[in-house]
């Protein structure tokens, strides 16, 4: 298993691997994460010119996350696909290319700061689906809530009967 991908490996020639990755996310500081399962990352990476590094990769596996309402374990698909360009030249950072001082790129490090970003804050389960009424409010979808908007009468009606 590759954890570390060393950069000064690197010829022209474009290197390829496929990991299974391995996430402990017991220290982690989302509540709402549970566990991340067959993490798999395929990268890309090649020279591009003297001091540029492309690096395309797709992460894919399977997350569990908790229910914001009811704390049920819900499954999230993970597929994320990118393309980053990395310097060690901090004169050729913009917003296109990240400057990478290290010899070195973590591949767990890098897969799961972009897992964090793409999972979504708030997830329900399928039995937050139903209506959960309590006192004074009620919980619905919002496809539900259109659909009772579009039963109200609309209060401009009144006005088409009026002889003006």
């Amino acid at each position: 298993m590759i954890n570390k991908l060393y950069l000064s490996n690197l010829d022209d020639k474009p290197y390829k691997i496929k990991e299974k990755l391995e996430f402990d996310v017991s220290a982690n500081k989302l509540n709402y994460l549970e566990s991340l399962n067959n993490v798999y990352i395929d990268v890309c990476i090649y020279k591009v010119g003297e001091d540029l590094i492309n690096l395309d990769f797709e992460i894919s596996g399977q997350a569990i996350l908790l229910s914001a309402i009811n704390l049920d374990k819900v499954p999230y698909q993970i597929k994320i696909k990118e393309k980053i360009f990395l310097t060690a030249d901090e004169s050729l950072q913009d917003e296109n290319i990240i400057y990478h001082k290290d010899n070195f790129i973590d591949l767990n490090d890098l897969a799961y700061s972009y897992i964090i970003a793409d999972l979504p804050y708030n997830i329900h389960s399928q039995k937050d689906k139903t209506d959960i009424v309590k006192d004074g409010y009620r919980i619905i979808s919002q496809q539900q809530y259109e659909e009772e908007q579009k039963k109200k009468p609309s209060p401009f009606d009144k006005l088409k009967d009026l002889d003006l």
